[in-house]
């Protein structure tokens, strides 16, 4: 997407907002997937079950069959 880095209100980056409103939640996060309006469109497939791996330094989806 085209979301910019910009000075916000909330004096907080995106991602970590994100971590924040979700932090008391046993789920993982996983943030720049090239999924949505990106050149690399990665296609998530609604209603498909998914393997979501999230590592420090990277993540991967994997499609069940």
């Amino acid at each position: 997407s085209n979301v910019r880095v910009n000075t916000t209100p909330w004096g907080k980056p995106m991602e970590q907002l994100i971590l924040d409103a979700f932090k008391d939640y046993d789920f993982p996060i996983l943030f720049d997937f090239p999924a949505g309006h990106e050149d690399d469109n990665r296609a998530l497939i609604l209603g498909r079950s998914i393997e979501l791996k999230v590592e420090k330094d990277k993540g991967s989806v994997i499609f069940s069959d």
